[in-house]
């Protein structure tokens, strides 16, 4: 059996982070991630500012949606980090956090966490 249809798939339950909620679930179930340095992967950027500041707010919507179903996801970030500009990054670095917190800030806001841990508990796709 192929460890997609082992895990069910993508969970309908996420707005955003379904790709991330895959994945740890993948691992749950002991596959392994691979290196392929032939690999070629394809991805939309934001080509407005308006569809950056879309992107930024559910990246940080998606975040919160995965510390609900899978916990804590901050103890492996370290704050230090997470603000310092290494070589390359901009101070649009910094843009897309604050916009990424408020949509984090949001999805805890709309939420009802009490039911929204039941759900959870209850998805076929939980696996913890």
């Amino acid at each position: 059996m192929f460890i997609f249809q082992k895990i069910k798939g993508f969970d309908p339950w996420f707005k955003e982070a379904e790709d991330v909620d895959l994945n740890y679930r993948a691992l749950d179930q002991n596959a392994k991630m691979i290196y392929n340095e032939n690999m070629i992967i394809y991805r939309k950027g934001a080509e407005t500012f308006s569809n950056f500041i879309k992107k930024s707010f559910w990246y940080g919507f998606g975040r919160k949606e995965l510390e609900i179903k899978h916990g804590s996801l901050w103890s492996n970030y370290k704050l230090g980090n997470m603000f310092s500009l290494r070589k390359g990054e901009t101070i649009w670095k910094y843009i897309r956090l604050s916009i990424a917190f408020i949509g984090y800030s949001f999805c805890i806001l709309v939420g009802n966490k009490q039911k929204t841990k039941e759900k959870m508990r209850n998805s076929k796709f939980h696996t913890h």
